[in-house]
């Protein structure tokens, strides 16, 4: 089950991390591609890709809006910090 959570947390610190070293790969890749990229990931690491198929089509979209929210957020903080300077 752990893997299964870790799985699709990877999902948003791959896509919306703030930290880009080491995730240009990923992040080049259209949603097909990546889904395809993640899927074989977890695969090979012994998880059923049926229950991984709908876990990413479940989650990819709570996933994006919790990374659109965290940019809007860091973008809010960036603004605040530079009004102050």
């Amino acid at each position: 089950l752990r893997l299964y959570k870790s799985a699709v947390l990877e999902i948003y610190g791959k896509l919306y991390s703030p930290h880009k070293w080491g995730a240009e790969m990923e992040r080049s890749l259209s949603g097909d591609e990546f889904r395809e990229f993640w899927l074989d990931k977890w695969s090979s690491e012994g998880l059923d890709r049926s229950v991984l198929e709908r876990l990413y089509d479940a989650m990819r979209g709570v996933v994006d809006a919790l990374g659109r929210a965290r940019l809007n957020e860091r973008l809010r903080f960036i603004r605040e910090r530079l009004r102050r300077y």
